[in-house]
Protein backbone atom coordinates (compact mmCIF):
# COMPACT_ATOMS: atom_id res chain seq x y z
CA UNK A 1 0.00 0.00 0.00
CA UNK A 2 1.40 3.43 -0.95
CA UNK A 3 1.24 6.45 1.27
CA UNK A 4 -0.70 9.34 -0.26
CA UNK A 5 0.34 12.91 0.35
CA UNK A 6 -2.21 14.56 2.57
CA UNK A 7 -3.11 18.18 3.02
CA UNK A 8 -0.92 20.27 5.29
CA UNK A 9 2.43 18.66 4.60
CA UNK A 10 4.30 21.97 3.92
CA UNK A 11 8.03 22.36 4.15
CA UNK A 12 10.80 22.51 1.60
CA UNK A 13 9.86 21.68 -1.99
CA UNK A 14 12.66 21.46 -4.59
CA UNK A 15 12.33 24.14 -7.28
CA UNK A 16 9.73 26.14 -5.37
CA UNK A 17 9.92 29.85 -4.62
CA UNK A 18 11.83 32.72 -6.18
CA UNK A 19 14.88 31.65 -8.17
CA UNK A 20 18.16 32.77 -6.62
CA UNK A 21 19.56 35.94 -8.16
CA UNK A 22 16.25 36.94 -9.73
CA UNK A 23 15.22 40.55 -10.07
CA UNK A 24 13.79 42.52 -7.10
CA UNK A 25 15.57 40.35 -4.56
CA UNK A 26 16.93 43.57 -3.04
CA UNK A 27 14.36 45.84 -1.37
CA UNK A 28 13.35 48.91 -3.37
CA UNK A 29 13.44 52.41 -2.01
CA UNK A 30 10.00 53.04 -0.57
CA UNK A 31 8.22 56.22 -1.48
CA UNK A 32 5.69 57.84 0.75
CA UNK A 33 2.36 59.06 -0.55
CA UNK A 34 3.31 62.65 0.29
CA UNK A 35 6.31 62.37 -2.09
CA UNK A 36 4.12 61.00 -4.86
CA UNK A 37 1.16 63.40 -4.58
CA UNK A 38 2.81 66.43 -6.25
CA UNK A 39 3.98 64.29 -9.17
CA UNK A 40 0.53 62.74 -9.60
CA UNK A 41 -1.14 66.14 -9.37
CA UNK A 42 0.86 67.36 -12.38
CA UNK A 43 -0.41 64.49 -14.51
CA UNK A 44 -4.13 64.90 -13.66
CA UNK A 45 -6.28 67.93 -13.05
CA UNK A 46 -6.75 67.45 -9.33
CA UNK A 47 -6.39 64.59 -6.91
CA UNK A 48 -9.34 63.84 -4.61
CA UNK A 49 -7.28 64.63 -1.50
CA UNK A 50 -6.30 68.03 -2.91
CA UNK A 51 -9.95 68.70 -3.76
CA UNK A 52 -10.97 67.99 -0.17
CA UNK A 53 -8.19 70.21 1.19
CA UNK A 54 -9.28 73.02 -1.14
CA UNK A 55 -12.88 72.71 0.11
CA UNK A 56 -11.68 72.75 3.74
CA UNK A 57 -10.02 76.13 3.09
CA UNK A 58 -13.17 77.55 1.42
CA UNK A 59 -14.62 79.99 3.96
CA UNK A 60 -17.97 80.20 2.14
CA UNK A 61 -18.89 76.59 3.03
CA UNK A 62 -20.71 75.58 6.21
CA UNK A 63 -18.22 75.22 9.12
CA UNK A 64 -19.76 71.89 10.20
CA UNK A 65 -19.34 70.51 6.69
CA UNK A 66 -15.69 71.64 6.67
CA UNK A 67 -15.17 69.93 10.05
CA UNK A 68 -16.46 66.66 8.60
CA UNK A 69 -14.07 67.06 5.68
CA UNK A 70 -11.22 67.53 8.15
CA UNK A 71 -12.20 64.29 9.87
CA UNK A 72 -12.32 62.52 6.50
CA UNK A 73 -8.76 63.52 5.53
CA UNK A 74 -7.16 62.87 8.94
CA UNK A 75 -6.02 59.30 8.16
CA UNK A 76 -4.26 60.51 5.02
CA UNK A 77 -2.37 63.38 6.63
CA UNK A 78 -1.53 62.27 10.17
CA UNK A 79 -0.19 59.06 11.67
CA UNK A 80 -2.51 57.03 13.82
CA UNK A 81 -2.34 57.60 17.57
CA UNK A 82 -1.14 54.78 19.77
CA UNK A 83 -3.88 52.42 20.89
CA UNK A 84 -2.71 52.83 24.47
CA UNK A 85 -1.99 56.43 25.25
CA UNK A 86 -0.61 56.58 28.75
CA UNK A 87 -1.04 59.77 30.70
CA UNK A 88 1.65 61.07 32.96
CA UNK A 89 0.85 60.18 36.57
CA UNK A 90 -0.39 63.16 38.57
CA UNK A 91 2.55 63.00 40.99
CA UNK A 92 4.92 63.61 38.03
CA UNK A 93 2.97 66.61 36.65
CA UNK A 94 3.83 70.23 37.24
CA UNK A 95 1.26 72.59 38.71
CA UNK A 96 0.63 74.02 35.23
CA UNK A 97 -0.02 70.54 33.77
CA UNK A 98 -2.37 69.66 36.63
CA UNK A 99 -4.29 72.89 36.03
CA UNK A 100 -4.63 72.09 32.27
CA UNK A 101 -5.86 68.56 33.01
CA UNK A 102 -8.46 69.84 35.48
CA UNK A 103 -9.68 72.46 32.99
CA UNK A 104 -10.01 69.78 30.29
CA UNK A 105 -11.98 67.54 32.68
CA UNK A 106 -14.36 70.39 33.54
CA UNK A 107 -14.87 71.20 29.86
CA UNK A 108 -15.59 67.54 29.13
CA UNK A 109 -18.15 67.42 31.93
CA UNK A 110 -19.87 70.53 30.48
CA UNK A 111 -20.02 68.92 27.02
CA UNK A 112 -21.47 65.69 28.42
CA UNK A 113 -24.06 67.62 30.42
CA UNK A 114 -25.04 69.55 27.27
CA UNK A 115 -25.41 66.27 25.34
CA UNK A 116 -22.49 66.98 23.01
CA UNK A 117 -20.32 64.06 24.06
CA UNK A 118 -20.93 62.09 20.84
CA UNK A 119 -20.55 62.97 17.18
CA UNK A 120 -23.82 62.99 15.30
CA UNK A 121 -23.86 63.00 11.52
CA UNK A 122 -25.82 65.74 9.83
CA UNK A 123 -28.94 64.74 7.94
CA UNK A 124 -28.72 65.38 4.22
CA UNK A 125 -31.39 66.92 1.99
CA UNK A 126 -34.35 64.68 1.20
Amino acid sequence: MTKSRGVGRGGYQPGAGRPKGSRDRQPRKRRTILELLPKLAEEADELPLYGLLRRIRDESLDPKYRDFLRIAVLPYLHPRAFSRMTAKPSFMMTDEELKEVREAELEHEKQVAAGRDQIRLMKGPK
